[in-house]
């Protein structure tokens, strides 16, 4: 997908980049995520990235299937995550429960007001 090949699936490696990339913002793009499988790839994709410190992908109507994906994507060095007002469910909790004993450098975790979660 075209929001995977920025991220480097294609083979490129974003850690090259000066300065690094440390940010990804994309709030209030509810038509986005429309396509479930380009959301998927684009979600995988975000584990190429080694300094990763901002995510902000809240208002976005993120499925749990893609939601699902994030999780596991998210480095290490990431310090903010925004995922509220969502379509977030038990997937994206079960893989979230996974993904943060490895998040350490996380300080905040938004995923408030989504629609899934039980």
């Amino acid at each position: 997908s075209a929001l995977a090949s920025v991220l480097g699936e294609d083979g490129e490696d974003i850690n090259t980049m000066k300065p690094p990339l440390r940010s990804i913002w994309l709030p209030s793009n509810p038509r986005l995520f429309e396509d479930v499988e380009a959301g998927k790839a684009f979600a995988k994709s975000m584990g190429n990235i080694k300094s990763f410190e901002e995510l902000s992908i809240y208002s976005s109507n993120i499925p749990d299937a893609i939601g699902e994906c994030i999780a596991p994507s998210l480095a290490p060095t990431l310090v903010f995550c925004d995922l509220a007002d969502n379509n977030l469910g038990t997937s994206t909790a079960k893989a979230m429960s996974v993904a943060l004993p490895t998040l350490t450098a996380l300080r905040t975790l938004i995923l408030s007001n989504n629609n899934e979660f039980l």
